[in-house]
Parts: C-alpha cells; sequence; structure tokens
C-alpha cells in the first residue's frame, strides 16, 4: 500500500509528459492496443471524417475565400469574361455568419484595390417584395431562403456580386471630365489594362458615363442631408443607398410628390435601393424625365419634393457608420458602376481579388476554349 502510495507520487504529470515528449527529452508513450475494426465503426471513421472535412471547408468559404467569375466585359482587359478568381475576404475583414457584422480587417480599401462587393442596387427580398417573402435562412454557400406566401413554397435569392477597381475613399473629391479621372484634383491615368472603347463624349445631361462631378466621397462619422436647401437629386438618392447598405434589415420608403406650381400631380413610392437604369430609380433618368415634363407643362414651374422614412419615422439625415469608397470598372466605357448608383459602403464590401484560378472563353474554338496563359495570374 505505502509503495503504491510512492508510485503515485513520483509520477510525471501528464502536462509535463507532453512537453517532454514534444521536445523530444522523454520517449513517446507506448501505443495502445488496436481495437479490432467493425463495420458500425468505419462508418462512423468515415462519417467524421467527412463530416470534419466539410466543416473545415466551410469555414474557408465563410472566412477566407470568396469565389468570383466575371460575367461581363466591365472590367476588362484586365479581367475577361469567363475568368474565374478567388478573393481574400478576411483583408477587409469576414463576415460573421447570420449577421450583417464583419470580424476586423487587416485593412481598409485603398485606391486601385480590385473589390469584391454586394451590388448596392439589389434588393434585400425577392423581386423587392417584403410584405410577400419570409425570411428564413442564410445558406452561406447557395444563397438565402425565403418563403413565398403567394406560391407557398420556398425560394433562393442571392443579390448579385459585382468586381470593380476602388478609385477613391472617404474624405476624396472624384471628377471624370471628358473620359479623364481627377482624384483630389490630379489626374489618375486608367490602369494598365483598362482601356475605352467609344470615342464619343456624351453629354452629361444624357448620362453621366463621360462627364460627371466633382463629388466628395462621405466619411464615417459624417452627417449627410436628405432634404432641404442644396440637397440635388442626385445626392439624396446615393445617401438613400448609403443608409439602405447601413440598415440593410430595416424598412426604407421614399415618397416623392411631383409638384405642378402648386397643384399635386403625382406621388409614387419607392421601397429599398433597388436600382433599375434608365428608370425613376435612377436619379440621372428620373431628372431626366422631370426636365421632359417640365417642357411639356410651361404654364407652371415643375418641382419634385421627397421624404424619406427609415422604419416608418421620417428622417432628414443621417450620421454614417462607415466608410464609404467610389467603384469604376476599367472598361470606362462599358461599365455599371458608381457613376450611376452611387458608393459603396464598407459594410457591402467582401473581399479583395487576388488570383485567376481558371479561364474560359466560350467564343472561342474547343481546343482553345481554356486560356491556360491566364491560369495563376495575380490580379492588381
Amino acid at each position: 500500500m505505502a509503495e503504491q502510495k510512492d508510485d503515485n507520487k513520483n509520477k510525471m504529470p501528464r502536462w509535463l509528459h507532453l512537453i517532454g515528449r514534444f521536445f523530444g527529452i522523454l520517449p513517446p508513450a507506448e501505443p495502445k492496443a488496436e481495437r479490432p475494426k467493425t463495420v458500425t465503426g468505419e462508418i462512423l471513421r468515415v462519417t467524421k471524417d467527412m463530416g470534419a472535412a466539410f466543416l473545415a471547408a466551410l469555414i474557408f468559404i465563410q472566412f477566407v475565400i470568396q469565389a468570383f467569375k466575371i460575367p461581363t466585359g466591365s472590367m476588362e482587359n484586365s479581367l475577361l469574361v469567363g475568368d474565374f478568381l478567388l478573393g481574400l475576404k478576411f483583408v477587409y475583414g469576414s463576415p460573421i455568419p447570420f449577421s450583417w457584422s464583419k470580424l476586423p480587417g487587416i485593412k481598409e480599401p485603398e485606391k486601385n484595390d480590385v473589390v469584391i462587393f454586394k451590388f448596392p442596387g439589389d434588393p434585400e427580398y425577392p423581386n423587392n417584395e417584403p410584405e410577400r417573402h419570409i425570411k428564413l435562412i442564410n445558406t452561406l454557400v447557395f444563397g438565402t431562403l425565403y418563403f413565398d406566401k403567394e406560391k407557398n413554397g420556398i425560394v433562393v435569392h442571392s443579390p448579385k456580386d459585382f468586381i470593380k477597381r476602388c478609385v477613391a475613399v472617404s474624405g476624396d473629391t472624384i471628377a471624370y471630365t471628358d473620359k479623364k479621372l481627377f482624384v483630389n484634383s490630379k489626374e489618375i491615368a486608367l490602369p494598365p489594362k483598362g482601356m475605352h472603347i467609344d470615342t464619343r463624349i456624351i453629354p452629361s445631361e444624357m448620362d453621366t458615363r463621360d462627364l460627371f462631378g466633382p463629388y466628395v466621397i462621405p466619411s464615417k462619422g459624417e452627417t449627410i442631408k436628405l432634404s432641404g436647401e442644396g440637397v440635388s437629386l442626385r445626392e439624396f438618392h446615393w445617401a438613400r443607398s448609403l443608409i439602405y447598405q447601413e440598415n440593410p434589415k430595416s424598412k426604407l420608403e421614399t415618397v416623392m410628390r411631383i409638384m405642378v406650381g402648386d397643384s399635386l400631380h403625382t406621388v409614387f413610392r419607392q421601397k429599398g435601393a433597388l436600382y433599375i437604369k434608365y428608370s425613376e430609380w435612377d436619379w440621372h433618368a428620373f431628372n431626366q424625365q422631370l426636365t421632359q415634363f417640365s417642357e411639356k407643362v410651361a404654364h407652371a414651374p415643375v418641382t419634385v419634393h421627397w421624404s424619406f422614412y427609415l422604419d416608418g419615422k421620417e428622417i432628414k439625415e443621417y450620421t454614417l457608420n462607415e466608410n464609404a469608397y467610389f467603384m469604376m470598372g476599367d472598361n470606362r466605357d462599358n461599365s455599371l458602376d458608381s457613376r450611376y448608383w452611387g458608393f459603396v459602403s464598407k459594410r457591402f464590401v467582401k473581399a479583395k481579388a487576388l488570383i485567376i484560378y481558371f479561364s474560359w472563353d466560350s467564343f472561342n474554338s474547343f481546343t482553345d476554349k481554356i486560356r491556360f496563359s491566364r491560369i495563376g495570374r495575380l490580379i492588381f
């Protein structure tokens, strides 16, 4: 009995033995006798291994990698249609599952970064109809599941991701004159593989593609006005978009009142931040429609008054919680970007583009469809 107590007293603690084995000071522990294999045991082992691999892949997709396929020519010739690329989420901050919050990132988006982000003009609910759909769960991989009350079924909705080059950040003043980009009054050269495909200069009255600004990119903590003297239609629409990006779960509504003289002519409502080019959702197109309407009713002035509601409460100013960025495509004449739908909030930024891992040319012959020369290229 006394000898057994002495053995227990002299026995080395397990944690100290593990440290000794790690540094090679102590010999490894004697291997345990193997248990006989059974069918049930093997099934459990394989299931456990597959589950661990799936969980690791899910964590990797959620926090590290963002996959993206180039669908249009807006980034030509830096990125081509059919390029498959990977972006790093943790650079700007990995998303926290089932929320709109993020983990701290390594850095903020910088000028000249190629950025993957959620398109600010896409609605949070399918067809921009929150009354019709009930949000069920974000699958993290395949989009968000919604219950459609009218069809009594489940639908999958995944707002589009865009990829553009960040050309200006919060605090910068940006302008675009005759296809030349100026940031803080300094001309910024076109990216090495960027391009223009149209020699025309479209007047700003017709389109904002070739002429706009100067615009000041708002910053975190800055209070932006939504109405009142000096607030243009463009400023209001872009401010509304930033508020939507910072409050994607809230109910946003705009009430637009068209006045002819002192008489009310039309009232219409806009919900969320849905963007449709060349419609009343496009501030520039809406402005053109107002001008044309004014010419038809020249007997009285035409004015527009708007009210903005956040969760049912009218607000006339808003303090930003995140920085904002101005994004443009490298193909400057063929890109739906910040020139049309405004700034991108830090909250909607998803990843920094890193590398092309595959490239497929669907317009070429079968033997030349894979662009081997593009595989493995880093994105700058």
